[in-house]
């Protein structure tokens, strides 16, 4: 009669770049994200991890983590009327004044008088060039 002999489980130990596990028993890396979601139904906010598996190099793990950080909302998916929504939410959900709220809304519906709600917002890829402030022409 055989032994059934236990399959060797791989083991993850950190690295010094947090989200990032490096499997012992091979040379691959796992990348853990953590996030959370707000749920309408329940009225609490779920804390979620999503996991990628057998990432061949540590570099490519830390490009995948900031690929999951960054692609929650992409490039123009966003309008300005869905930020202030989120910015609601978000103030219910923290607790904001009733003043802090009546007037962010007063400053939003002067800033429709000059952009619509429907305005698609980037999120900026590179940061904008200094400004020199002496030679600025200002309007």
């Amino acid at each position: 009669m055989k032994k059934k002999t236990a399959e060797k489980k791989s083991r993850r130990i950190p690295t010094k770049y947090p989200c990032i596990y490096k499997q012992t028993d091979k040379d691959l890396y796992d990348v853990r994200y953590n996030y959370k979601e707000f749920n309408e139904d329940t009225g609490k906010t779920e804390y979620k991890t999503k996991w990628v598996y057998g990432v061949t190099s540590l570099d490519l793990a830390k490009k995948t983590l900031f690929q999951l950080q960054t692609s929650t909302y992409d490039d123009g998916e966003i309008t300005l009327q869905g930020a202030y929504e989120l910015w609601l939410t978000k103030a219910a959900i923290e607790g904001y004044t009733e003043t802090a709220v009546k007037n962010t809304g007063e400053h939003i519906r002067m800033i429709y008088t000059v952009l619509p709600p429907d305005l698609k917002l980037m999120w900026p890829t590179t940061p904008p060039p200094p400004v020199d402030i002496c030679r600025a022409s200002f309007l």
